[in-house]
């Protein structure tokens, strides 16, 4: 099945397009539909901004099913700004597109958003909450998280490790027609409660650290899983992005 039949968006999210493996075997390939998360894969470390300090993030990923599913790529625009001493509040919209082409016709594009809170509770950890949803070719849906962040704070290169956690309640939702070329059955799926979960490992490299603006890359890899009543899988992603602050 090509990549894109699965297009009709919470039926995959979160796929790493591996460059030297097939995109699809015929057996390898999975028409279960599962309802997303708010964010794709977040990249953020524990320090959160200064009071009154604005940073604005931009991230892009891939994303692919540990099983050989479709490829997909994603785009996230966030805001935070810093509410006190260890504590910043943001804002995060994200895209998401599977490649290739639908013969169902189905629209490959998925719009979500999200607001959260990170809050530092110890030098090297930091608590984050957040609720976000969306749309897309298989209705809406509503998702709430947790997490929580380790990293190693310095002027360099700064390592963190990210866990989360959430659910994805959808919305009036709709069936999903995930038949692909070459197909013998027609595959029609409606999203459901979805329990996901995940971590990520990654670095953040801070640059010309300034009084007034500063800036730094930041890129890493995850796992995540999804599950509901019927079925589970696993994704890996990876995904980078740079931040400037003022």
């Amino acid at each position: 099945m090509p990549v894109a039949d699965v297009a009709i968006m919470p039926a995959r999210f979160y796929r790493l397009q591996l460059a030297l493996l097939p995109t699809c075997l015929t057996l390898g390939c999975d028409h279960h539909a599962f309802s997303p998360p708010a964010r794709a894969l977040p990249l953020e470390t524990v320090a959160p901004l200064s009071a009154g300090a604005t940073g604005i993030q931009l991230e892009g990923g891939g994303h692919e099913e540990a099983a050989w599913g479709p490829s997909l790529v994603s785009g996230t625009a966030r805001v935070r700004h810093g509410v006190g001493e260890d504590t910043d509040l943001s804002v995060e919209a994200t895209v998401l597109h599977v490649m290739g082409q639908s013969t169902a016709g189905t629209n490959p594009d998925a719009g979500m958003a999200r607001v959260g809170v990170k809050h530092r509770v110890l030098p090297f950890l930091s608590l984050t909450a957040g609720v976000g949803g969306g749309g897309s070719a298989g209705g809406g849906f509503v998702s709430p998280d947790i997490g929580a962040i380790v990293a190693y704070e310095n002027p360099y290169v700064v390592p963190f490790f990210a866990m989360r956690g959430t659910l994805s309640q959808p919305i009036a939702a709709r069936p999903i027609n995930t038949t692909g070329v070459g197909d013998t059955m027609t595959y029609i799926n409606t999203p459901e409660l979805t329990w996901i979960y995940g971590g990520t490992v990654g670095l953040r490299i801070p640059l010309w650290p300034h009084e007034r603006v500063s800036g730094s890359l930041i890129g890493g890899v995850g796992i995540t899983m999804l599950n509901d009543r019927v079925e589970d899988a696993g994704y890996v992603s990876a995904s980078g992005g740079a931040e400037v602050v003022f």
